[in-house]
């Protein structure tokens, strides 16, 4: 039988270089869907898999040698036929020899030819002036001559590809000879060209690719920047596929204004292991007077116990100096960036109880700030399978050793236990539990190297759930909640600050031990947070259709634990806190909140977000955040088809309060049946919030042979919510 598939890879093969099985993300093209195949060859609808079917207008049918066929002669097997003006066909050697208007078909194949000389079985032969069409994926094209060699070499000359319509070959693909070395699953193509409406655009004079989606060593396509801080940015990637599990990435790049940059990406996959590196260099960079600059990134883990209960994972970044970020950074977020983490994590985890050491340091990008590293920390958390009298318990213990440059090194050592008895019922629950909080340190410096604290802790939390059914299959609930928390004072002004803060107050905060995080400080508590939270839920889907919350601390004593420089707190009551999502149809969701003072009357915080996103692809989505004397910030970003070829999205974040842009993006998209285009520009506020840096992209997409740069699709995906 004709193996067919062969030629399908064929086809595939004048369009695929490396970038369409390794780097290409996958695409969906809505405009023009693969249109159904057309059979045009008749024959018995239900044909033995090992018989062969011959008509023809005349024949003169022979046992022996070949039998000659005349006049609309059609030679058909179970899964491909073929149709000819006339035909000799050998029943013994499988051998078949057509001339005019020539048509094959088969599951992965149309061919159209004046001239087929071809062997059923062996697989070999040539074809002449072959006109070819992929019918799963619209692809088509022509060759001079294909001369094939069995299931070994396929050889092609004077070949072209293109994924467009017949009446609109906006792109093709051109090459003067290609190999196909099938069973080394390996292509190899030469004198390749890429043409844009009969306009030579790329040439290749050699490359090799593979014949199915699997990784292959060779160039990717160019990709195109173009930025103020570094010019335009011209990268030519090539992939090394090094092993089955391995591989690398190799990119030079071409800056106008800075010089040669390499950039270099090596991953692999294990089973039990994976892992990624990044290392970007710049030898000379012109603009820093020849100075050698480079940015590492390294993200590793690894599964080690029996089960995978163990793993160890390596998170690492780092540049060659603090501006580094800030030049090829990007982006708004991470020109903010104040610190690089490098992180090695052990984790193991049993049943009842798990073990943690961590590594961590930072390499601080400002003068502004330091941070203590943590050089190890281990921790082993608790939780016995035995329940006396109830009591659900659970022990913590932790030792960090802290350093810095700057700074006294200290070890810490913190233990704690607590016991809980929680009732869980329809009508609501409660919770109540008791804990003990020791912590020592050992600090190197001159006077009290040596300090301990021991405070207990005891909380109640309780809520009670109401319900009432309003509509059909929509269920209202009235929750209401009370949690209190007591905690004895005790000075701690002598404990240094190694990993605390004071955590912003929120919904979730209200029900918070302690309003600080780490080990260095626990509050002094004595106090009652009351709150209540509705809910409209559908029964049928289960879908929140609304939940609106609120609630408010009652503080009973003064709050005199504090961070350094602050002072005691004193008012009675918090903020009221207010938390409202809902959706208003299927296509609009809203979500909100509000921090309310009620001693100065005032709302002293409130954000608010509607997202909106429609059968039609259109998206909209508009943010607000406020902070009493700190902020002021709306944002907004919206994507918008105009009709199915022409999409539009852009994003804006602007500063109220100091009335200023702080980012915006703008793209545009085309799309037709066989290729995209993307452009996209941002313009961002850089770290010194004074002066802007501004990027443009440029991005072309050609259905089945992949993409010209990349970097329109990620900034828009990044910065535009629900631009796909």
């Amino acid at each position: 039988m004709l193996p067919l598939s062969s030629l399908r890879y064929l086809a595939l093969s004048l369009a695929i270089s490396p970038v369409v099985t390794l780097a290409a993300t996958p695409s969906t093209w809505k405009v023009c869907p693969p249109s159904a195949r057309a059979n045009t060859i008749p024959k018995p609808s239900q044909l033995d898999p090992d018989a062969t079917y011959v008509e023809a207008d005349n024949a003169l049918l022979q046992d022996q040698g070949d039998s000659i066929l005349e006049g609309d002669v059609i030679i058909a097997q179970s899964k491909q036929a073929l149709r000819a003006a006339s035909a000799t066909y050998n029943k013994q050697t499988q051998q078949v020899n057509a001339q005019g208007q020539v048509r094959l078909e088969s599951e992965q194949l149309e061919l159209n030819s004046e001239q087929i000389n071809y062997n059923l079985g062996t697989g070999a032969g040539e074809i002449f002036a072959a006109y070819y069409r992929l019918p799963t994926s619209d692809a088509r094209g022509k060759s001079a001559k294909m001369i094939r060699d069995g299931e070994r070499l396929t050889q092609l000359q004077a070949a072209t590809y293109t994924t467009c319509p017949p009446h609109n070959e906006t792109w093709r693909i051109e090459a003067d000879q290609i190999q196909l070395y099938h069973q080394e699953n390996r292509g190899v193509a030469r004198k390749v060209k890429l043409k844009v409406k009969d306009i030579p655009v790329f040439y290749f004079p050699y490359f090799s690719f593979p014949l199915e989606e699997k990784r292959k060593s060779g160039f990717l396509v160019p990709e195109f920047k173009s930025d103020d801080k570094s010019g335009l940015q011209i990268s030519f990637p090539y992939y090394f596929n090094l092993a089955p599990h391995y591989d690398l990435t190799v990119a030079p790049t071409v800056l106008s204004q800075r010089g040669l940059m390499v950039k270099n990406e090596f991953r692999y996959l294990q089973p039990n292991h994976k892992g990624n590196f990044v290392f970007n260099v710049i030898p000379s960079d012109r603009k820093r007077d020849g100075k050698l600059r480079y940015q590492f990134d390294i993200d590793q883990s690894m599964q080690l116990a029996q089960g995978k209960k163990g793993s160890l994972t390596l998170k690492a970044g780092g540049v060659s100096d603090n501006d580094y970020i800030d030049d090829f950074g990007g982006s708004l977020a991470a020109t903010s960036t104040v610190n690089l983490e490098r992180n090695l994590t052990y984790k193991l985890e049993r049943q009842n109880w798990s073990f943690h050491a961590v590594a961590q340091d930072f390499q601080v990008l400002t003068t502004e700030t330091d941070a203590y590293t943590r050089l190890p920390q281990f921790t082993f958390n608790f939780t016995p399978k035995q329940k006396p009298l109830g009591l659900q318990l659970q022990t913590t213990t932790e030792y960090t050793h802290f350093y810095s440059k700057d700074q006294p090194k200290a070890q810490r050592l913190h233990v704690k236990v607590k016991a809980s008895k929680p009732i869980e019922k329809e009508w609501g629950f409660i919770r109540p539990s008791i804990s003990l909080d020791h912590t020592s340190y050992s600090i190197d410096r001159n006077d009290k190297s040596t300090i301990s604290r021991t405070l207990p802790t005891v909380s109640l939390d309780s809520g009670l759930i109401f319900e009432k059914r309003r509509v059909d299959n929509i269920i209202q609930t009235l929750e209401p909640r009370l949690f209190y928390t007591y905690t004895p004072y005790k000075d701690q002004a002598d404990i240094p600050i190694f990993d605390s803060a004071e955590k912003t107050l929120t919904y979730n905060e209200l029900f918070a031990e302690n309003r600080f995080t780490g080990k260095d400080r626990v509050n002094d508590a004595n106090r009652l947070t009351t709150s209540l939270t509705t809910r409209l839920q559908n029964t049928k889907t289960g879908r929140e259709k609304l939940r609106a919350s609120i609630g408010q601390i009652a503080y009973f004593d003064e709050r005199k634990v504090t961070l350094p420089d602050q002072s005691t707190q004193t008012g009675k009551r918090s903020e009221v806190v207010m938390e409202l999502s809902g959706e208003l149809n299927a296509r609009t969701r809203v979500t909100g909140s509000a921090f309310y003072d009620t001693k100065t009357g005032t709302l002293t915080a409130s954000q608010a977000e509607l997202n909106y996103k429609d059968q039609r692809e259109r998206l909209l989505n508009v943010n607000y955040g406020k902070r009493k004397d700190s902020y002021e910030a709306i944002g907004i970003t919206t994507v918008r088809p105009i009709n199915n070829r022409w999409k539009v999205a852009a994003g804006w974040d602007y500063d109220l309060k100091n009335h200023r842009t702080l980012e915006n993006v703008g793209g545009v998209q085309y799309e037709s049946c066989c290729w995209k285009t993307r452009v996209a520009a941002r313009r961002y506020l850089q770290n010194d919030n004074t002066t802007y840096d501004q990027a443009v992209f440029v991005e072309f997409e050609l259905k089945g042979l992949g993409s010209l740069g990349s970097g329109a699709r990620t900034l828009l995906q990044n910065r535009v919510t629900g631009y796909e």
